[in-house]
């Protein structure tokens, strides 16, 4: 297993901390974003290379990086709720694995490990990881807490 790219769908909070994760580390990255670069905060920056989808909703752009991808990542404090619960609901429809990681009962040493032992259980090459959650207004600070969690995933990966 080997992860070749992270995708989200640009939302603060999980999302963007997976693509700054990957542009600390010079690491492959993008997914798709509504209509617009549509997020809680306004437009998603210009900086984040991503595509947009035909719509400005977020159910779109969260059933296409779920089809994109060959995992998905979801993290949350406490149960999914609206946009985690979609992204799970997407990922067993389209018979995609994916992993839940509840930050409120693990530590970042713990989640880094489930997500290591969750990605090494995968039978493929070159995997395209996709990484979504709460926001950044739901669960202040999970943003920098992921961030840390996906950078150490991708310190594992290349190492």
């Amino acid at each position: 297993m080997i992860i070749s790219k992270l995708i989200s769908g640009g939302q603060s909070g999980c999302d963007q901390a997976a693509w700054n994760a990957a542009i600390d580390l010079l690491f492959p990255y993008g997914g798709w974003v509504p209509k617009g670069r549509k997020y809680e905060n306004g437009r998603i920056p210009d900086y984040y290379i991503v595509k947009e989808s035909s719509s400005s909703r977020y159910e779109p752009r969260t059933e296409l990086n779920v089809q994109d991808s060959d995992v998905t990542l979801v993290f949350t404090r406490g149960e999914p709720s609206t946009g985690s619960k979609l992204t799970i609901e997407y990922a067993e429809v389209h018979n995609k694995p994916y992993l839940h990681i509840d930050l409120l009962r693990y530590s970042k040493e713990d989640a880094i490990k489930q997500v290591q032992e969750f990605l090494t259980d995968i039978d493929k090459q070159d995997l395209i990881v996709n990484v979504a959650g709460q926001r950044e207004s739901k669960a202040k600070g999970i943003q920098l807490e992921v961030r840390a969690i996906i950078t150490e995933v991708l310190k594992w990966n290349n190492g």
